[in-house]
């Protein structure tokens, strides 16, 4: 077997077990007998080095550890003739797996060209087990070279290296502080400070190999020393390195001082105000009664009337006024409370019609109760104190008598039928009135402002139900009294799933899961292959088949084109969708294309969609037969339309927010007979300075009701069936179009809505006068003085309109109250009081 050296040593490696064999003449060689013996290596490697290591630094011998064939291996070297002459160290690892186990050296083995030198080696336990085996002079268990015993375990000049496995040491007096040393002046001298390398007592040695000092009296605070002032001169204030009573020794190697009078307050001294004068505050260090001395070195200060509450003071507001409630003396005046935290006091006298803020709920001038403001200056049960007067103004609700000085609206002593807390009652003021609220619908429940769309409580103060289509509290499922969510709302139905809000529920034969392709990509076409297969394979038949949609985002563009099916999505607790289709942006197909081919509806339920680019729409219903529907769903932001309609298709579009789509939120470009819906709905931000729709464009006929449209674009004008016309940036209306109860406001472009929409009923519109128009001159119209102020979510803000439905009359109605709190979330309608309740205009309860 023949190994070749590392590049550096020239030659071959021969070895075997069995005896020497020579083909290379008279090259310098070596011949190495390895003995393993017991030591457990299994694999052998020889190294060469010279004085600076390894001669070649990637010299081994073999390259890689050679398998020990028997008890005694040889190995020839072969090496370069001119390393004859050299005195190398030859050094053999035992090796077992990737660990060394085993060692042996020769060191100065002097190579001669020609000829073959035999050298054996019998391993032995490695260098740093701490056991002394081999040809080893030292083993400290470990391999650190500068501790006495070097890498090789050969011993370090200086050290002494007596018990294999402890430290090395090194000789005492060679003025180098080694481990176990407390000193090393470089000598052997007797008591000069450092005996046998241990401190003697009284002398310090801070330099190895200098000498010792004596320790008191060189400046220095050493060891347990008070002071130290760099002399032995007695009673100067340091003696004997100890403190003199009544000095200080601040500054080690300079004179101390004596303490009372030098400014800074030591030991158990009181104060030091920096002098020796009697009477001034501070005599002899001793405070004097009647004074403080806050600041040492500064003069003291009589105590009273500094602001301070010092020791034996009930108060101090800075003064030595009497009346004041804090007295000359500092004692806290009959009547009166003080308050000390911050300094100085604050004192104030409940019933002198001096409101004390912070402290005083309210003072209205005396101590007499059951008239608002008790006798303790705190507002009492159903108490009402006015906070922009002093004395306060106080009334007590309850008391039969409506008191306009603190702006009570009624009072009926016992809260029955509309007055609550001496004010028209409202929802969301934290009082269930079982009477109605101002006329308006009576509350069985109200929990203040935590009244929420998704409560416990309602918005309009109405117990949550089973059957009202809001998931809430302690419901898994609410299909508005639909089959598959059973009783209570607290189980879905065996065989049944359900999803959204209001649930949309459907046996297992009418449904299939498409949630395992969330987070799938799109194919190089972007389309999302996964949920189309979905699609393809749902079960078919006359009932609607439902396909699941979990939480996550569904890539590429997606094609129904089937009728009898809807898209439903999981929503979070607070209604927003949790499925997103995120379309291909760029290959000119929208995002979600709804093209039924039977008579049956398709639809778009609790799903929010998402990027379609230039020229494209996110949702596309197109077909000549069936319906298309979009409820609820969140629809936008895109680069495109937000939903466009061809074809002779019907399409119902409701409950959704349209928003931040770039060319615009609703283009419907299909006559179907004014069957088009466009109900209940937040269209917002939608369109350009230059594009073709603003809010909602319809060439065709349509019934466009209840809706929030606003902060919408458009160009002035727009080409449709070859005529130009003007475009209304809120509303453009084709033929057949019905606008009615609509809030079109705040929107940028020619109009809000093309004057020549044929009927615009019971709706505000900017543009239009600011009126509320009714159907008809018999209903008469109401002025609008007040902008709807509408927020993100489509709903009026406080101190905005509503409309009154009431008997099928539409009103404006302007009502101050308005409170943010009351406000529902964006589900618009009509057929109730919006406004007798104060509550906003647009509500109605999911269907």
């Amino acid at each position: 077997m023949v190994t070749r050296l590392a590049a550096g040593l020239l030659g071959l490696v021969w070895f075997c077990g069995c005896g020497l064999f020579d083909p290379l003449g008279n090259t310098t060689r070596l011949m190495v007998v390895v003995d393993p013996g017991d030591t457990g290596a299994e694999q052998i490697q020889v190294r060469v080095l010279g004085d600076g290591g390894l001669l070649d630094e990637s010299a081994r011998v073999p390259e890689q550890p050679a398998g020990a064939l028997a008890p005694e291996t040889s190995y020839t070297l072969a090496m370069p003739d001119d390393w004859a002459d050299l005195e190398l160290t030859f050094a053999v690892d035992g090796w077992r797996g990737d660990d060394i186990v085993a060692t042996a050296r020769r060191d100065d083995i002097t190579l001669s060209a020609g000829r073959l030198v035999r050298e054996a080696f019998a391993l032995g336990a490695p260098c740093g087990d701490g056991q002394l085996t081999g040809d080893e002079a030292c083993d400290d268990g470990n391999t650190d070279a500068g501790d006495g015993c070097d890498a090789g375990c050969a011993i370090e000049e200086g050290a002494v290296c007596t018990t294999p496995g402890t430290p090395c040491t090194f000789s005492c007096g060679d003025g180098s502080l080694q481990a176990g040393e407390g000193c090393d002046d470089g000598n052997g001298v007797d008591a000069d400070g450092c005996t046998g390398c241990v401190l003697d007592e009284g002398y310090v040695c801070p330099v190895p190999g200098a000498a010792c000092e004596i320790a008191c009296g060189n400046g220095a605070v050493d060891g347990d020393e008070a002071c130290d002032d760099g002399n032995g001169v007695d009673a100067d204030g340091c003696t004997g390195c100890v403190l003199d009573e009544g000095y200080v020794c601040p500054v080690p190697g300079a004179a101390c001082e004596i303490a009372c009078g030098n400014g800074a307050v030591d030991g158990d001294e009181a104060c030091d105000d920096g002098n020796g004068v009697d009477a001034d505050g501070c005599t002899g260090c001793v405070l004097d009664e009647g004074y403080v001395c806050p600041v040492p070195g500064a003069a003291c200060e009589v105590a009273c009337g500094n602001g301070a509450v010092d020791a034996d003071e009930e108060c101090d507001d800075g003064n030595i006024a009497d009346a004041d409630g804090c007295s000359g003396a500092c004692a806290i005046e009959p009547g009166f409370t003080c308050i000390n935290v911050p300094a100085p006091s604050t004192c104030f006298r409940c019933g002198d019609g001096l409101l004390a803020a912070g402290h005083e709920a309210c003072d209205d001038g005396n101590l007499d109760n059951d008239d608002g403001c008790s006798a303790a200056c705190e507002i009492e049960d159903r108490g009402v104190c006015r906070e922009d007067t002093e004395p306060s103004v106080c009334g007590r609700c309850g008391n039969g008598v409506i008191e306009d000085a603190v702006d009570e609206e009624c009072d009926d002593i016992a809260d029955t039928g509309d007055c609550a807390m001496c004010r028209l009652a409202v929802c969301g003021d934290g009082y269930v009135n079982a009477f109605g609220n101002n006329g308006g619908a009576r509350e069985t429940c109200d929990d203040g402002p935590d009244n929420a769309y998704l409560a416990t409580c309602s918005d309009t103060c109405v117990a949550a139900t089973c059957g009202d289509g809001l998931v809430q509290a302690g419901e898994v499922c609410d299909s508005a009294g639909a089959e598959g969510c059973g009783t209570g709302c607290l189980a879905v139905s065996p065989e049944y799933r359900c999803a959204g809000m209001p649930s949309i529920c459907r046996s297992s034969a009418q449904s299939v899961d498409g949630s395992a392709c969330a987070g799938v990509p799109a194919d190089v076409g972007g389309v999302n292959t996964c949920l189309n297969d979905v699609i393809a394979n749902a079960p078919s038949g006359f009932f609607l088949t439902a396909v699941w949609l979990g939480p996550g985002v569904y890539h590429g563009d997606v094609d129904v084109d089937r009728g009898a099916l809807q898209l439903v999505g999981e929503v979070d607790v607070d209604g927003t969708p949790l499925a997103t289709l995120e379309g291909a942006v760029g290959n000119g197909t929208p995002t979600l294309r709804l093209s039924p081919k039977v008579l049956a509806p398709v639809g778009l339920y609790h799903v929010k969609v998402t990027g379609a680019g230039p020229g494209e729409a996110l949702v596309h219903i197109e077909s000549n037969v069936s319906t298309g529907y979009i409820s609820p769903a969140d629809i936008g932001p895109s680069d495109g339309v937000g939903v466009r309609v061809t074809g002779g298709v019907q399409a119902v579009i409701q409950r959704s927010t349209i928003h931040d789509n770039a060319e615009g939120g609703v283009e419907i470009l299909s006559d179907n007979g004014s069957q088009h819906q466009v109900f209940v709905n937040v269209i917002r931000g939608n369109g350009s300075p230059t594009s073709a729709v603003g809010g909602v464009v319809i060439d065709g006929g349509a019934n466009v009701n209840y809706n929030s449209i606003f902060d919408n674009q458009s160009a002035a004008t727009r080409t449709l069936n070859a005529a130009t016309v003007d475009l209304g940036s809120g509303v453009y209306c084709g033929a057949g179009t019905n606008l009615v109860g609509n809030i079109v406001w705040d929107n940028t472009g020619a109009t809000a809505v093309e004057v020549d929409c044929p009927n615009i009923a019971f709706s505000v519109v900017e543009g239009y006068g600011d009126l509320v128009v009714a159907r008809g001159s018999e209903y008469g119209e109401a002025n609008v003085d007040v902008d709807p102020l509408i927020d993100a979510d489509g709903r009026p803000g406080p101190g905005s309109i509503c409309l009154d439905y009431v008997n099928g009359f539409a009103t404006a109605f302007h009502n101050p109250k308005f409170s943010v709190r009351n406000l529902p979330k964006p589900h618009l309608g009509s057929g109730q009081n919006d406004c007798g309740a104060y509550e906003s205009g647009f509500y109605t309860p999911a269907p």
